[in-house]
């Protein structure tokens, strides 16, 4: 079976995006299965990044092993973490989750980026897959 990762990824070009930024919590679980409360993905061709602080340092690696995992320095802000992870891909055409990232925090990862262009909001993809269930999905909506 296709992981989710790899089911988002497909969905990509039609999208006109290299990678897609998820920040909603409940679909970063989704895609990655890491349960902690601060987690943000980056999802691109060959990468599979996962953004967390120190608090799950260990926890994530045990629900994600797949990922590689950025972890946010202690009191640093999250937008600076994401624009310089952001900034060192090189990836041209990055969407976001537009209901998720307030104007406030897309003109901090601009600024961080240093190209809005860069930057796309984009439909919630994450969305897009978790409308299809899968059979163990269906197997805990039976029980």
């Amino acid at each position: 079976m296709e992981s989710r990762y790899d089911r988002l990824l497909a969905l990509l070009p039609a999208a006109e995006l290299d990678a897609f930024l998820v920040t909603d919590p409940l679909d970063a679980y989704y895609i990655s299965g890491f349960r902690g409360s601060n987690a943000s993905l980056l999802v691109a061709p060959g990468a599979q990044t996962l953004v967390t602080d120190f608090r799950y340092r260990n926890q994530v690696t045990e629900e994600s092993p797949e990922w590689s995992v950025v972890e946010q320095p202690t009191g640093e802000k999250l937008h600076l973490t994401l624009g310089r992870m952001l900034a060192d891909s090189g990836i041209k055409r990055i969407g976001f989750q537009s209901s998720q990232i307030s104007h406030a925090l897309w003109a901090k990862l601009v600024e961080a980026v240093g190209d809005a262009e860069v930057l796309k909001p984009a439909a919630n993809l994450v969305s897009k897959l978790r409308q299809i269930k899968e059979p163990d999905e269906v197997a805990a909506i039976r029980r």
